[in-house]
């Protein structure tokens, strides 16, 4: 899940990390590995509107990829063994190191880019919201309670020192919440 590969996240400081242990005792551990997924999500949609790419455009170059490695997986397979050791030998003679892929490592690599929706961002809060709505499941899963929408309740609480990890006002999250949370 974590897209960390290709965007530096935030990662939570460690006076935020004290007040999520404070607040959450035993299920802070939980929390906080969730919520440092969850920034890297954010990072990763944050960086993608910065580059300017609607999903439209997203949805096009993971086409792109599924039918380039679709057929480079069917020219890999139609190499016969001779063909294959000249390719190997060639390899050598230029000191490549790495390997050349599988056809089934191609055909997986298609499937997932055919399956890949980029995520819709409505409004400017689209990756706010799925940012929150993630904390929302991490809470719920690491302390076993439904998050809240009060503005000084418990999810609130264990929410605002992520908000201010990934530099997000925590200031009137109420709407935020209450949208993240569908109540």
């Amino acid at each position: 899940m974590t897209r960390t590969a290709w965007v530096n996240a935030p990662l939570l400081p460690m006076k935020h990390r004290r007040e999520l242990e404070q607040q959450l005792g035993e299920s802070a551990s939980a929390y906080i590995e969730g919520a440092e997924d969850a920034l890297n999500w954010y990072s990763a949609l944050r960086h993608d509107e910065e580059q300017g790419l609607t999903p439209t455009e997203q949805q096009a170059q993971l086409l792109t990829i599924a039918k380039t490695a679709k057929a480079l997986a069917n020219a890999l397979e139609s190499l016969d063994e001779t063909t294959r050791d000249l390719l190997e030998i060639r390899r050598e003679r230029r000191r490549r190191t790495a390997k050349i892929p599988t056809p089934h490592f191609l055909l997986d690599l298609a499937e997932d880019a055919e399956s890949a929706h980029p995520p819709i961002k409505r409004g400017v809060d689209g990756p706010k919201l799925i940012l929150v709505r993630q904390l929302a499941r991490h809470f719920e899963l690491a302390t076993g309670r439904r998050p809240g929408v009060t503005d000084n309740g418990p999810f609130a609480r264990a929410l605002r020192p992520v908000l201010l990890a990934a530099k997000i006002p925590s200031t009137n999250i109420r709407p935020l919440i209450k949208r993240a949370v569908n109540r």
